[in-house]
């Protein structure tokens, strides 16, 4: 049997029922285990443990997120 590639997804801290929690969406999961690696969950407030973590990994999948808003790269909105 062969090992699996160890793929880092950081992990956002979402309010579930009033405690903080360690999240990554499900897809971004599936696709890297449909595509042959493991996951690991990169907890982003811990910078202190981040090189550690990304040691252990042999790939990190960096998830988008919401549009960054023109204005902090200079440009205006185009509607």
């Amino acid at each position: 049997m062969s090992k699996r590639p160890i793929i880092g997804i950081p992990a956002e801290i979402r309010l579930i029922k009033d405690v903080q929690r360690n999240s990554i969406n499900q897809p971004e999961i599936a696709g890297v285990v449909a595509a042959g690696g493991a996951v690991i969950s990169i907890p982003t407030r811990e910078p202190d443990l981040m090189a550690t973590y990304v040691d252990l990994c042999d790939g990190l999948l960096l998830p988008g997120g919401p549009d960054v808003a023109p204005k902090f790269y200079g440009e205006e909105p185009i509607p």
